[in-house]
């Protein structure tokens, strides 16, 4: 008797089962889902195009400021107190002038051409930089 009141004890202490449901209470799977809801693709901007420099952008400008601008130039000639840098793009050559001055080495005047050596407006030339 004693073994039998600990064996009901100890199964009281078993985890119940569920019971299976009755084929009656199971629920049916709907027979569609409904769509997921979609969202709006993103909207994709181009990069702003900086805008074209011009003669009067770079006039005036230090030595670094126009590396900066128009990186380094394609070929560069030192005549003290003058430098003499050229860059090219397509076809337009710009020549680039500086000058040293009070304010240091800085930029004083432009002229383009085309391969043939032909005369070319600066801001057309550098609209192609």
């Amino acid at each position: 008797m004693a073994i039998s009141a600990v064996a009901l004890g100890l199964s009281a202490c078993a985890p119940v089962r569920p019971q299976p449901e009755s084929p009656s209470e199971t629920k049916a799977a709907p027979e569609t889902l409904p769509a997921p809801e979609t969202l709006p693709a993103p909207e994709i901007k181009a990069a702003a195009t900086p805008p074209a420099l011009t003669a009067a952008d770079l006039s005036g400008l230090s030595e670094s400021a126009v590396v900066a601008r128009m990186g380094a130039p394609d070929f560069r000639r030192f005549d003290t107190p003058a430098q003499y840098w050229r860059y090219r793009q397509g076809d337009c050559v710009l020549g680039v002038f500086l000058y040293d001055g009070v304010g240091g080495v800085t930029v004083s005047h432009l002229e383009a051409f085309d391969a043939d050596g032909a005369s070319r407006p600066v801001d057309d030339c550098l609209s192609g930089f």
